[in-house]
């Protein structure tokens, strides 16, 4: 118990972990809301190889791996689960340290989940190479397909779907959402590219009153904050 909760060596830099997505290069503050999956998504719960940056024994992992911190990671997704971002603003002094650091949308309000709007949800995977739709629910292949066509053959929910012209993603392709009841409020997904191997999913929390005026601020935010970590992309070897 004290090896597991034990922090990484002081050689280690670890306050952002250095990372690739196939060709994209990506750097990522370890708040302790993010985790890197480096399987491929297919395997059960008890088998998936995933790094918790909440977790010491995972950044001893990501140190041991890395050459503390000198070498960039193959991971095949990066999640970042939001529930958890008022716990953590307040009893982890690290995250308050990122924080402070960097003010990132999430950081800015002193109350942030469940303020509507919000993200609820924010993942990147390394499209063919990692299992989105049964990881992240449904939100991979079947959520694009649905997109395009601005229709659902799902039966439990009644989905709206909303086009926003003016907000493009990486291929600069109009961004659709998914949208369904969920209380007083609505949960909208997308699925979006982010670069030439990587897609974005996204849930967010949007009121029925400013449904688009939420959804493009949600997105600009998240968009702004994955796009932030970006380093470039890799071209036959060479970074670009």
């Amino acid at each position: 118990q004290d090896w597991n909760l034990r922090l990484p060596t002081e050689q280690c830099s670890y306050d952002t972990a250095s990372l690739s997505l196939g060709k994209t290069l990506i750097d990522v503050p370890t708040f302790s809301i993010i985790s890197a999956a480096l399987d491929d998504g297919n395997q059960n719960i008890q088998k998936m190889n995933i790094l918790y940056f909440l977790s010491n024994e995972s950044l001893r992992k990501y140190c041991t791996k890395t050459d503390n911190g000198k070498l960039r990671l193959p991971v095949n997704a990066i999640s970042v689960d939001f529930s958890h971002v008022d716990r953590e603003k307040y009893h982890n002094k690290k995250f308050k340290t990122l924080c402070e650091k960097s003010v990132y949308f999430f950081c800015k309000k002193e109350s942030y989940f469940g303020v509507v709007p919000y993200v609820e949800d924010l993942a990147l995977y390394y499209a063919g190479h990692y299992n989105a739709n049964k990881i992240y629910g449904g939100t991979g292949e079947s959520l694009i397909a649905q997109l395009k066509a601005g229709a659902s053959d799902e039966g439990y929910y009644k989905y709206k779907f909303i086009n926003i012209n003016d907000l493009h993603d990486d291929n600069g392709d109009a961004v659709a959402f998914r949208c369904r009841d969920a209380s007083a409020n609505l949960f909208c997904q997308t699925n979006v590219a982010f670069s030439a191997d990587v897609r974005m999913t996204a849930g967010y929390v949007v009121s029925h009153e400013n449904i688009e005026s939420d959804l493009r601020q949600l997105y600009k935010d998240s968009f702004d904050f994955i796009n932030a970590l970006k380093i470039n992309e890799v071209d036959n070897g060479r970074a670009r």
